[in-house]
């Protein structure tokens, strides 16, 4: 099924979650978002509040979907927050990005909702590539993303982030090429539930 010409239904497209092995994705829609607010406050971190509101919601471009955002569940807990954005659909192009909640930080979360990410994004979506970015000095973002199969260092955005502080940032950026998809990840080992 190719979710870029399917129709938007109350805010949700065809996708309802993405599993592999003991990590499910469950797509974010209006119907859940009081659900993930309150797995959020239960985690006890409030940090995670913004970026739901900000980022993790569907919203349409030129009638298509451009915001694939899901919570994490792992072993029947939520674990946090992972996005498919397409940036572009006339050249194929989308990025990813993790919010993982703070205790569950530093257990390799953020780097195994990719293959599930890079499926939707290749296989069904057909985009071509896939980045991910994040502050010279997130030590920990820049290791995780690192550790991700495929995702090569291609350059430095200078002052690319705005701080908290006010301050600009430069920002590591990285991507995926589908080819190198193809090559290293097994699409199979990806379940899709659909609506």
């Amino acid at each position: 099924m190719n979710m870029v010409d399917s129709p938007i239904n109350e805010g949700r497209a065809v996708v309802r979650a993405l599993g592999a092995d003991d990590l499910t994705l469950y797509r974010i829609h209006t119907g859940n978002l009081g659900f993930v607010e309150d797995s959020i406050r239960a985690m006890g971190d409030l940090t995670l509040l913004p970026p739901l509101a900000k980022s993790y919601m569907p919203y349409p471009r030129i009638g298509r979907l451009v915001n694939f955002g899901f919570w994490i569940e792992f072993a029947d807990a939520f674990v946090g927050l992972t996005l498919l954005c397409v940036s572009s659909w006339d050249n194929h192009h989308g990025f990813t990005t993790t919010h993982i909640a703070e205790p569950r930080r530093g257990m390799g979360f953020a780097p195994r909702t990719k293959p599930h990410l890079f499926h939707l994004g290749f296989a069904i979506l057909g985009l071509n590539r896939i980045e991910a970015g994040c502050g010279i000095s997130n030590s920990s973002s820049n290791r995780s993303i690192r550790k991700t199969p495929g995702f090569v260092f291609e350059g430095r955005l200078r002052e690319y982030v705005l701080r908290t502080d006010g301050k600009y940032e430069d920002e590591n950026r990285y991507a995926i090429l589908r080819r190198d998809w193809l090559e290293l990840y097994d699409s199979s080992s990806v379940s899709v539930i659909v609506d």
